[in-house]
């Protein structure tokens, strides 16, 4: 018979017509993976980025006109790195950049505010920040107020943070929002759970916030606010060739899982999707050697 195809993984050899075809290829009725067939991916290379920490720094001299302080968050030294060496990296033809685990949105906003991307997701899964992102999206001018009012006391710092312990389950949006961005702006290190530092004031400009919120407002027909899970995510923005996946995740995430899914999505699909991926403890070995880049960063 002409019309048998076999499938690369089960190895099943059927009739044509009991495979569902799509454009690339097709998907076994044993095994449900997918068999690439378009020589346009058949020798395709799968970009994975990451970041590893190494003696000597190369690629020196990166360093990109971004606003890399934009987020009216916090942002680590850290963050503001990854701004110019993912810019190094990422092919420019892709316009979406979707932030998988956004505990700042620094890095995002900071490409987007130079239109080196078209379109930014956010993926937030912490309750304050997600009501801080909505809330400058949505309604900034009551945030601004409550900003520029804002007087950094110990006492009212210490109140919020009752309040943040509970999970903001007795704040509305924009409550939750002040909170949110006084806990990170003002404690030590932006550990919001820390004792306050006698210079407290100096750690909250409200015209600069204030400025900062009004510049990420004007933005808001390019950004998209989302709250799922996290490999839901991936899984979801991987299948779209014009996407570069940020996967920041925190420290207490574990890379083995998130490491398998990249590994099962590079095997069995089309090449689609460039990932970068930081703070992530994995065995490098999970991915195949020929799918890694490196992103390198000096040790302190």
């Amino acid at each position: 018979m002409k019309n048998l195809q076999q499938c690369n993984h089960c190895k099943y050899v059927g009739p044509g017509e009991h495979f569902d075809h799509v454009e690339n290829g097709f998907w076994c009725p044993c095994c449900n993976n997918f068999t690439i067939t378009s020589e346009k991916y058949k020798n395709s290379i799968f970009n994975l980025y990451i970041n590893r920490k190494v003696k000597e720094r190369l690629n020196k001299g990166i360093n990109y006109a971004f606003y890399k302080g934009l987020s009216p968050l916090r942002t680590s030294k850290h963050s503001k790195k990854m701004v110019d060496k993912l810019y190094y990296f990422m092919d420019k033809r892709r316009t979406t950049f979707i932030d998988v685990y956004c505990l700042d949105g620094n890095v995002g906003l900071a490409l987007l505010e130079k239109e080196a991307i078209e379109h930014l997701v956010l993926n937030v899964n912490n309750r304050g920040v997600f009501a801080l992102f909505e809330q400058i999206l949505e309604d900034p001018q009551p945030l601004i107020d409550m900003v520029l009012d804002y007087e950094p006391k110990r006492e009212n710092y210490f109140y919020t943070q009752r309040l943040a312990c509970r999970g903001y389950d007795d704040l509305g949006r924009l409550e939750a929002a002040m909170a949110c961005l006084c806990l990170n702006r003002l404690p030590h290190k932006g550990i919001w759970r820390s004792e306050d530092n006698s210079l407290l004031e100096q750690r909250w400009n409200g015209k600069d916030l204030a400025k900062k919120i009004k510049l990420i407002h004007e933005m808001k027909d390019k950004i998209s606010l989302i709250n799922q899970n996290p490999q839901l995510v991936i899984d979801t923005y991987y299948y779209y060739d014009d996407t570069t996946i940020f996967i920041n995740a925190p420290r207490k995430v574990t890379g083995t899982d998130i490491f398998e899914q990249i590994k099962y999505l590079q095997e069995n699909f089309p090449y689609q999707a460039d990932i970068f991926t930081t703070n992530i403890n994995s065995d490098r070995e999970v991915i195949p050697t020929r799918y890694v880049q490196t992103i390198v960063e000096k040790t302190s």
